[in-house]
């Protein structure tokens, strides 16, 4: 019976591992060894034990699955005729274990129910013993006894095997070797049935957990060195990509791969997956472990034959030697564990494994002759925290460099003693005045252009009725500023002198508004606000190279440094949309002008969630102490932008000249008209001429109360641009205004608008 049993497991490492170089004549079973080590999956106990391997909690990373064997019911075809070519072994075995995995998975419903519950290890029950009859020397052949279309994968060294001409993985072969600098070279062969319903299929997709955790719970950042791959022996470029679940191993060929068996091979280096712990035991002064996923637990489809051969380095004592399948829902040890006599050791599956299932092995040895390993230190900070590391240095290299610049410009405005430059023709315009004092542009801000253009004689307000209008008195527009002249333009289209302000040109003059809103912020920027882009723009470059020197760290180069990019281009409209929404909701536009917030606020939120999504993918391709450095620099470079911003040199000569323009239209001293007693005519135009200013600056009612004033009621000084039944009086202004903002929509007052909008 002995005999019996070595000679199946001899022929199952035959049949799954034949390339194995590990394999030895001389083998030792370790099942009891296993027996021991399995019961030993304690979570509660914590010791570094090399006999004792980690919590099963510590080793599966759960994910769950549902498994769809090979069902015969839909099953179309005939099995391929081989005969002549091979030589042929009927055996059951593979039958057998397909109808076991199913009836585990699916409940056993197509068959009656077992006298005794049925075990499915093969610890308690042996193996069916294959035919032995003798192989005629060459390639063997082995049978499936399945009604639906097969096809035949070839399992090394010289074996073809039915299989089901389903989706699938009959074979899966992983040897890994364990290098002296605690890196792990693996070499995976994995053949992969494409169904013949499948279309578009061009390769696999290999997946890696972003960190691995070693039994003490420290966790380790995945770095994979891709060495080579192949598709049926032809070269391919296998790209690692960035996945919401680690790392993506994508083994894909140029062109979709056609019905049959393919065959997939890839090397890759992982390092500082080997974990050294002290020896508690006394067996040695330490010992290094490996937890390795064979197999992976991502596959979405059957895995029928797993086999993986670990390579220890040399002299080194192995102590134990582990492995487990399924998933943590379902934890099974369904694996023969040989080692030959240089201890190299062959994990064999021998039960199939379910979807979203895999083998995971764990191995723990001590080294005799551990090889120097030079900046081990260094190279595994960079690789852990290098990102985060180097964001972080930007976020506060571009901060410092932001803060020192604003501050001297700061000093040096102040210590500043040079004249300020005088004030020259069109400098000041008092559309321009009225926004930098208020930082909005309103009706009021139409009514101070159009009142400059009636003094220069453009213009007149009349009424007509119950209405007031807007006639044009003359062609010549040499007086009128660029602004001024655009506007009569609108007003007066082609031969038209008469622009009336009633509803029914309500929507022209809201657009001739939002017009003159453009132009006096753009005018305001250009004249009064000097913006230190020198500055600025150096810290943008320091910025973009640490953007690049963090991408260059990351495990995906290319894909970092483009979500990087991506991130900045969703930044910068998503600022400028967030500053028009607080500007609005200073003016109280949520409250009063709704659909003015409906455009910046559907573009804030739409460029928020783009950034949002970058920013999470940001943190997949590297951590999420980067992001949060990276997004630190944002928001840095977002504020100094404002800050930068600074008055001019015309602009602080407005500053400087302002208050002394306003106290000369505030007084009421009219000492300089009695001395122009009698020039009707000059008076007018030195009320006209400075009126937009003193509208701009909210005493227009004084700077009319002195000359009304010095009218003494009889109405003589009434601007000649005006016709109408208005007295002329203190609040002349104020009731002209009232005529002509009662054609635009009425919004709800504010306390803050009313401030605004109305004078002292």
């Amino acid at each position: 019976m002995t005999k019996a049993f070595l000679l199946v497991w001899t022929f199952v490492l035959t049949l799954t591992c034949g390339t194995a170089p590990s394999s030895a004549a001389q083998e030792n079973s370790l099942n009891a060894d296993l027996d021991k080590i399995m019961q030993s999956f304690d979570g509660k106990k914590q010791s570094f034990n090399p006999h004792r391997p980690p919590p099963l909690g510590n080793v599966y990373d759960a994910r769950g699955g549902t498994l769809i064997f090979f069902d015969n019911s839909n099953s179309t075809g005939k099995a391929p005729d081989l005969s002549g070519v091979f030589g042929k072994k009927s055996s059951n075995f593979i039958q057998n274990t397909l109808a076991k995995a199913k009836a585990r998975l699916l409940g056993g419903t197509d068959r009656s129910a077992p006298a005794r519950p049925e075990t499915f290890s093969r610890r308690l029950k042996q193996a069916d013993v294959p035919d032995t009859t003798v192989y005629a020397n060459g390639p063997k052949m082995m049978t499936l006894q399945y009604d639906g279309a097969k096809t035949v994968a070839v399992i090394p060294p010289d074996t073809y095997v039915e299989v089901p001409f389903v989706r699938h993985i009959p074979y899966f072969f992983s040897k890994i070797e364990i290098l002296a600098n605690d890196a792990v070279s693996v070499t995976e062969t994995i053949q992969r049935v494409v169904d013949p319903n499948e279309t578009g299929i061009t390769g696999i997709d290999r997946y890696f957990a972003k960190y691995h955790t070693d039994r003490s719970g420290k966790k380790h950042r995945t770095d994979i060195t891709v060495l080579d791959a192949a598709i049926d022996g032809t070269p391919v470029n296998a790209v690692l990509k960035p996945d919401e679940t680690g790392v993506r191993l994508a083994l894909h060929g140029d062109s979709p791969l056609t019905a049959g068996v393919h065959v997939f091979t890839v090397s890759y280096l992982f390092a500082d997956k080997i974990a050294e712990f002290e020896n508690s035991s006394g067996d040695s002064q330490n010992f290094k472990e490996l937890i390795w996923n064979v197999t992976g637990q991502h596959w979405d489809m059957p895995v029928t034959r797993a086999g993986a051969t670990v390579i220890y380095p040399r002299g080194a004592k192995v102590f134990s030697r582990s492995a487990l399948t399924g998933n943590m829902l379902n934890p099974q040890s369904d694996v023969k564990i040989k080692r030959d006599s240089e201890n190299d050791t062959a994990f064999i599956l021998n039960y199939p494994l379910a979807p979203y299932e895999g083998m995971i092995i764990v191995t723990n040895w001590s080294e005799t002759d551990n090889a120097p390993v030079y900046n081990a230190v260094w190279d595994k900070l960079l690789r852990e925290h290098g990102t985060a590391w180097m964001s972080f240095l930007a976020f506060l290299f571009v901060c410092s460099y932001y803060l020192a610049t604003w501050t001297s410009l700061k000093k040096n405005q102040i210590a500043d003693g040079k004249q300020s430059s005088s004030l020259k023709k069109d400098d000041l315009n008092p559309a321009v005045l009225h926004y930098a004092l208020h930082k909005q542009t309103v009706p009021k801000t139409l009514f101070i252009l159009l009142t400059d253009m009636a003094g220069k004689g453009f213009l007149s307000f009349e009424e007509d009725g119950e209405k007031l209008i807007l006639v044009k008195q003359t062609d010549s527009v040499k007086a009128l500023t660029s602004l001024e002249k655009a506007i009569a333009k609108k007003l007066f289209s082609g031969d038209s002198t008469v622009f009336k302000l009633t509803s029914a040109n309500v929507l022209k003059l809201t657009r001739l508004l939002e017009f003159v809103d453009k132009k006096v912020k753009r005018e305001y920027k250009s004249k009064f606000i000097a913006f230190h882009q020198t500055y600025f723009w150096f810290g943008i470059l320091m910025a973009g190279m640490s953007l690049t020197a963090v991408a260059s760290l990351s495990l995906f180069p290319v894909e970092t440094g483009t979500t990087a990019l991506i991130c900045v281009v969703c930044f910068v409209p998503l600022y400028f949309a967030g500053n028009r929404l607080l500007v609005l909701f200073r003016q109280g536009a949520f409250s009063e002008h709704r659909r003015a917030v409906i455009f910046p606020a559907l573009l804030a939120l739409t460029f928020l969630a783009a950034l949002t999504r970058g920013l999470r993918f940001y943190g997949i391709e590297t951590t999420p102490a980067t992001v949060l450095w990276f997004a630190a620099t944002l928001i840095c470079i977002a504020a100094f932008y404002t800050l930068l911003q600074s008055p001019s040199v015309l602009g602080k000569s407005l500053l400087e000249n302002l208050e002394g323009y306003k106290i000369y239209l505030s007084a009421q001293d009219d000492t300089l008209l009695s001395t122009m007693r009698n020039a009707d005519r000059k008076i007018k135009a030195l009320y006209s001429k400075h009126l937009p200013f003193a509208a701009a600056l909210d005493v227009d009612k004084l700077w009319t109360k002195r000359f009304a004033a010095f009218d003494g009621g009889q109405a003589n000084l009434t601007p000649d641009w005006y016709k109408g039944k208005l007295p002329y009086d203190e609040n002349f202004i104020d009731n002209l205004f009232t005529a002509f903002s009662s054609v635009f929509p009425a919004p709800k007052q504010t306390a803050k608008r009313k401030r605004i909008h109305n004078s002292d």
